[in-house]
């Protein structure tokens, strides 16, 4: 194959603008990561801080919350030496079954 002027610079013109829109696509993703993504993080940072209560929390009061809550959740352990024997008091007969002839 044989190379002409008009064909070289027919590939030269693809490859140009091939790499080009590689140039272009590259810079957009650079821009993106590193400009925009922390911009736009900044912001979102700065809108959640401006919401947070900026109010003081007193540790004791907080563990004695927590205390009570841990407390409720746990029962009472159960002696079962003190229950009643419900069973004691049922009577069941068995009589034996007659031979079927």
């Amino acid at each position: 194959m044989q190379l002409t002027l008009a064909s070289l610079v027919r590939y030269t013109k693809i490859s140009v603008t091939v790499l080009m829109v590689t140039v272009l696509v590259g810079v957009s993703w650079f821009l993106y990561r590193n400009f925009y993504q922390p911009l736009t993080q900044s912001i979102l940072v700065a809108e959640l801080r401006a919401k947070v209560a900026r109010t003081t929390v007193d540790k004791q009061k907080l563990k004695n919350v927590l205390q009570k809550l841990q407390d409720r959740q746990q029962f009472p352990e159960i002696s079962w030496s003190t229950l009643p024997n419900i069973f004691s008091e049922l009577k069941v007969e068995l009589k034996p079954e007659a031979p079927t002839p």
